[in-house]
């Protein structure tokens, strides 16, 4: 998803399918500078919308988000057009997991939501 904010547009994904209650997590990507969270790192040809040589998930700013509000949300500020590879994807939730700035209540969501071992651990 797409999401305008300042003139600029930003990469958002969700990360799962909508639990019962309509919960997803939901994070944003932005341009790799030094001494941000690096524990995912996305290259430029890994989406169509990535624009920066380097970019990187956004972890600390993980929300738990309604999921039937994502439609009116694409239709305020963006779109659904285009998805990750599986295995970058897989790669983008398991290292939600993983980052040490991820917010306890994200992880802990994700964690009751994903079997980590299953899914992340080769």
């Amino acid at each position: 998803m797409r999401q305008k904010s300042g003139g600029y547009k930003h990469l958002t994904i969700i990360l799962n399918n909508p639990t019962p209650d309509y919960e997803v997590v939901v994070v944003n990507v932005t341009g790799y500078e030094d001494g941000k969270d690096g524990t995912c790192k996305l290259l430029k040809d890994d989406h169509p919308w990535l624009y920066y040589e380097k970019s990187y998930i956004t972890y600390g700013d993980a929300q738990i988000a309604n999921g039937e509000l994502i439609e009116e949300y694409v239709n305020n500020y963006g779109s659904i057009e285009s998805r990750f590879e599986d295995s970058i994807f897989i790669e983008i939730l398991c290292c939600a997991m993983e980052s040490d700035n991820t917010p306890d209540d994200v992880d802990e969501f994700l964690r009751n939501y994903v079997d980590y071992d299953e899914v992340c651990i080769e």
